[in-house]
């Protein structure tokens, strides 16, 4: 996990660094002789081979569910999958080749920051803190998307320095003596293009003027809506997943209100039928998660789970250990052997339940 979030924090500065590179000239100006920079790059070309190195000998699961360890189809794997992208993006081009049109494969870095979904399908969190971040990595996306359409806009308008914002067609005739768009600074040209790459999210007119602004203004909005129509759609999906939990438990308090004052029952007791309600949610919810962890795992790993939990509790009771140093001479006489305090516990533990109870329900009755 930890390697994956280096390459991903990499590969997130490929991806702002890289679009801003191709497109301004003197962005890309800038950066290139800046050593950071190189470091960086120089830095990130040598974790990218070692990746590759990394991902050939990572085992993978197939279409089954099976881990497979064969170095030959773990190779071939990834021989067909990502391999050649992860070979062509790694050198630093920019550096290696100074302004040739080879560095517009650096572009293919990008494609590492969708690890991010791995990373967090791994997390060891729970259900709604994991909507929470994905959730988060798609508004992440929304931002790279836009981030890239304002940069490959740019790239396309430059060739010839013939389109103008929309909004400024009203002064077309007099555009280059009030406007000047193409005589401005890099930044104020990336911010007047980013706002534009939020026009294309909505679907807006953008006023394409030659040929090839005219068909990848087209691209653009057809691919911007299914965009949109998938990120809309999962972000809605995600928000009733993270509330989920709470929207469920204040419905049984609204339920409870509504009752209590239909019976006209004193303020203290619904106070207290109230606090009950909120001390037990917790309980409830991991009741229904230890069953369903239960039920996916096999008998052994329940025992072995059940002695993980219940063995530190039950060395550390006084009276339990008294009853232990007393009889641990005659039980290793019976057994033949000699006896530890961790095996009588584990033998105890197979033979218990795991059960959680809420309070004030029964756990002993004596008849």
């Amino acid at each position: 996990l930890w390697w994956d979030s280096i390459i991903l924090i990499l590969a997130i500065f490929n991806s702002i660094t890289i679009p801003l590179t191709l497109s301004f000239d003197e962005i890309n100006e800038n950066l290139i002789h800046n050593t950071i920079y190189k470091a960086v790059n120089i830095v990130a070309a040598i974790f990218f081979i070692m990746d590759i190195l990394i991902q050939m000998n990572t085992t993978y699961y197939d279409s089954d569910g099976d881990e497979i360890f064969s170095k030959k189809k773990i190779i071939f794997h990834y021989f067909f999958g990502m391999f050649f992208i992860d070979l062509v993006s790694a050198p630093p081009i920019e550096l290696l080749f100074p302004g040739s049109q080879w560095r517009l494969l650096n572009i293919l870095k990008i494609i590492r920051v969708f690890r991010l979904t791995g990373i967090i399908n791994k997390m060891n969190v729970d259900e709604e803190t994991k909507s929470q971040f994905r959730m988060l990595y798609l508004i992440f996306q929304l931002l790279l998307m836009m981030h890239i359409v304002a940069s490959v806009w740019y790239f396309i308008c430059k060739q010839e320095q013939y389109w103008i914002p929309p909004l400024d067609f009203v002064y077309a005739s007099q555009y280059p003596k009030i406007y000047r768009f193409y005589g401005k600074s890099d930044i104020y040209k990336y911010l007047v293009n980013l706002y534009n790459a939020v026009l294309f999210l909505g679907g807006n007119e953008m006023g394409p003027r030659t040929n090839l602004e005219i068909c990848l203004c087209t691209i653009i909005l057809v691919c911007m809506a299914i965009f949109n129509a998938w990120l809309f759609g999962d972000m809605a999906v995600l928000t009733e997943m993270s509330g989920r939990k709470q929207a469920q438990f204040q419905e049984q308090i609204d339920v409870a209100n509504t009752a209590m004052k239909q019976m006209d029952l004193p303020p203290i007791f619904q106070d207290q039928v109230r606090e009950f309600l909120i001390f037990t949610q917790g309980t409830k919810s991991e009741q229904n998660q230890l069953k369903k962890f239960l039920e996916m795992i096999s008998p052994s790993l329940q025992e072995k789970v059940s002695i993980l939990i219940f063995s530190k509790v039950i060395q550390k009771n006084s009276r339990f250990n008294k009853v232990f140093q007393s009889k641990h001479q005659a039980l290793t006489t019976n057994m033949g052997y000699h006896i530890e305090l961790q095996d009588i516990v584990s033998m105890m533990i197979s033979k218990f339940k795991t059960e959680l109870k809420e309070p004030e329900d029964i756990v002993v009755r004596q008849l």
